[in-house]
């Protein structure tokens, strides 16, 4: 079997998901989905996974249009992973009508419980928390290779679709308005990191400071990886902790 996972990672923890699947799966790449052209081939691939965080209760925008793009085949086994904090909404059954429209199936689908990122909204969680998350993690990733080896097939039911799309919508209707709040504190050395692990080009160094430019994703990437803590949100930033999966470098998600 040729395995492929397509996936989206900002601060890790989807992709320590697709690095365990490639490593405990034969003949198996991953590839970040802001990596992927349309022209890419990647129909003779036998199985394709698709493994992407919990945006407002949904699959996130950009990971949605990205699919509407690639050339799948329907004979291709396919199954989802989601990564989140606790609640998924109906990103199952989103991906499982994103691949029906293209006449493909979704073979399976889960949910896999992450520490949370979302760093404008909550802090982190404990180091105890965290660890004990990506061991429970590792044991359901265990499991769910077995299903891939085998072309597992489970019914997937749409779920929380009406909060799901409501709050998705509400969150999405100031999509243009993301960039505004972000700003450097005193701490700035201008190394640049943010400009290049921004996997959206939305930030330019602009006379040694980084400068958003409109197309933000809401993925904050840049202020959680910054090795500085010099960037921030707002004022709903400055006193909380930082997160970065523990099992994976910036270098690997640049």
């Amino acid at each position: 079997m040729k395995n492929l996972i397509i996936y989206f990672s900002s601060t890790g923890n989807s992709f320590f998901a697709a690095k365990y699947l490639t490593e405990h799966l034969e003949n198996c790449i991953a590839v970040s989905i802001t990596k992927i052209e349309p022209s890419m081939e990647i129909s003779t691939y036998t199985s394709i996974g698709f493994i992407f965080p919990t945006y407002f209760f949904s699959i996130p925008k950009f990971f949605s249009q990205s699919i509407k793009k690639l050339n799948l085949n329907k004979d291709t086994y396919f199954y989802g992973i989601t990564t989140c904090n606790g609640f998924s909404g109906n990103t199952g059954y989103q991906l499982k009508m994103l691949l029906e429209n293209k006449g493909c199936n979704l073979s399976f689908f889960r949910i896999l419980s992450m520490p949370g990122n979302n760093i404008i909204e909550y802090a982190p969680p404990t180091n105890e928390i965290i660890n004990k998350k990506i061991i429970d993690s590792k044991k359901k990733l265990s499991g769910i290779v077995p299903m891939i080896n085998n072309r597992d097939i489970e019914e997937i039911k749409k779920k929380y679709h009406f909060i799901s799309t409501i709050f998705f919508n509400v969150m999405y209707s100031s999509q243009d308005k993301w960039n505004k709040k972000f700003y450097v504190n005193s701490k700035c050395s201008s190394c640049g990191l943010c400009e290049n692990i921004c996997q959206f080009n939305n930030i330019v160094n602009d006379n040694g400071q980084p400068r958003w430019r409109g197309r933000c994703e809401h993925c904050v990437a840049c202020i959680q990886l910054c090795p500085n803590q010099a960037i921030e949100y707002g004022k709903r930033t400055t006193k909380r902790n930082r997160y970065m999966n523990p099992q994976i470098l910036a270098k690997d998600l640049m």
